[in-house]
């Protein structure tokens, strides 16, 4: 009589669990760390490119009232009030209402970023404000022409398709009227 064989079962014991299956048949995009480094780089130059056209002109009521140094000591306490409060959460309704708080602090924060670079480049301040957005704008787009990400199939018309219009349209509806809610 043959021996009967076994095939052993997999042991999973402190392996990390992978989640609940993607949602999307869409390979995720894995860099090597040097094309990370080069992702990352374009990512903030964008976003530093964003942060010079808000300079141009920002909103800065509450650091005219209360100064400048005071509101942005608010925010950096305010949003690491909401980090605090979130990592000591006992259940989802903490988490979420931490959060709110923490991202109260973040917007406060990145406002007060603009505000201050802006008071950094007043003098720049003119039409000129406009030309240093052109060599950085040129670098972050070498940069991220280099970039290799995963191509997303379809056509235009799929592609198309798939954008909720009315979603976006009452969206924008709603940002437009929301001020005239509160005048």
């Amino acid at each position: 009589m043959p021996e009967k064989t076994t095939t052993p079962t997999p042991n999973t014991h402190n392996q990390l669990d992978a989640g609940p299956p993607m949602t999307s048949d869409e390979p995720v995009n894995a860099h090597p760390f040097k094309e990370l480094i080069i992702v990352v780089v374009g990512v903030v130059l964008g976003v530093f490119l964003a942060a010079l056209d808000q300079t141009v002109a920002s909103v800065r009521r509450f650091s005219d009232i209360f100064g400048r140094k005071s509101v942005f000591l608010f925010a950096i306490t305010v949003f690491l009030g909401g980090s605090a409060l979130c990592g000591a959460a006992q259940n989802v309704v903490m988490v979420i209402v931490a959060r709110g708080i923490g991202g109260a602090g973040a917007g406060g924060l990145m406002s007060m970023v603009v505000i201050i670079i802006t008071d950094l480049v007043v003098r720049l301040r003119a039409r000129k404000a406009f030309f240093i957005n052109l060599p950085i704008g040129a670098i972050t787009l070498a940069v991220v022409i280099k970039l290799r990400f995963h191509h997303v199939g379809g056509s235009i018309r799929e592609k198309i398709k798939r954008i909720d219009f009315l979603g976006a349209l009452s969206l924008i509806a709603g940002l437009i009227l929301l001020p005239r809610v509160f005048d």
